[in-house]
């Protein structure tokens, strides 16, 4: 069951990493089975990987939710941004939300670098850097923060407990 179940956390969270990515869209279908995964998570808990019971995954999926919720209502967020944290927060519980919520901030910041420097070197070099040229031309469609938050759920579920990769939080 472990493996299993890895493997579909993992699946899901890169499927959002790659929607939002390339997209900029996070399904409502994509955005529930994360919370499908984690009420089989709560219904047969998965030996060596986090879970929460369901009381710390709905705490921890309001406290997403209601920390990204103001942004969503400034029209600085997409909505699929705040309910792919909610559903971050069912599988974590709210204890590990805040380290996801700063390795989502750490990623994002180096994101927008990285739009930058795609913006100042795109006017300078159009259409012979590959990669950077890719950036330059998805920076007028915002930040994909669902991204970001798809990659710090996968450390937080994946990296620290199974890694031993931490954040000092």
């Amino acid at each position: 069951m472990t493996s299993a179940f890895l493997l579909l956390v993992l699946a899901w969270a890169l499927t959002a990493f790659w929607s939002d990515a390339l997209h900029r869209r996070l399904p409502n279908a994509l955005v529930a089975g994360g919370w499908a995964l984690a009420a089989v998570a709560w219904t047969w808990p998965p030996a060596g990987l986090p879970v929460s019971s369901p009381a710390g995954g709905l705490a921890g999926a309001a406290l997403g939710m209601g920390l990204l919720l103001p942004g969503w209502l400034a029209g600085k967020l997409g909505a699929g941004d705040v309910k792919l944290l909610g559903a971050c927060g069912a599988l974590l519980g709210a204890a590990k939300l805040p380290a996801v919520l700063l390795a989502t901030a750490l990623l994002a910041g180096a994101w927008a670098l990285a739009w930058l420097l795609a913006r100042v070197v795109g006017r300078r070099h159009a259409g012979t850097w590959g990669w950077l040229d890719a950036l330059h031309d998805q920076s007028r469609r915002g930040l994909p923060l669902g991204s970001a938050i798809a990659l710090a759920f996968l450390w937080a579920y994946v990296g620290e407990p199974l890694m031993g990769w931490q954040l000092p939080v």
